[in-house]
């Protein structure tokens, strides 16, 4: 498996973002209101991943870190169904957007 620094960076925000949105949106249960009121407290989701890379703006993170997720929250919006788990949302981007290399585990663990 070929693997650089720079991919592993573009998998951790996209890992990053995957699972913030699905903890805010499936175990947190919020309503529109507290979602607000936590968005308030603690920044969007965009914010955190920002923050985590080092970004000084949201829009580099959102620009160039992950646009293969760009569609991840009205999607989410939109479907409704439970969500998958994040890794079967990263495989299903892979998939779809063209954006996303997708290593079976099996091919990591062997």
């Amino acid at each position: 498996m070929f693997c650089t620094p720079h991919m592993c960076r573009h998998s951790f925000a996209l890992r990053m973002l995957v699972s913030l949105h699905h903890a805010l949106d499936r175990r947190l249960g919020l309503d529109p209101a507290e979602r607000r009121h936590y968005q308030q407290v603690y920044g969007s989701v965009w914010d955190l991943v920002k923050d985590l890379l080092g970004h000084r703006s949201v829009e580099t993170t959102r620009d160039i870190y992950l646009e293969p997720v760009r569609g991840l929250q009205l999607d989410s919006l939109l479907d409704g169904e439970d969500h998958a788990p994040s890794g079967e949302v990263l495989a299903r981007l892979a998939v779809t957007t063209g954006l996303v290399l997708d290593v079976p585990a099996a091919a990591v663990a062997g």
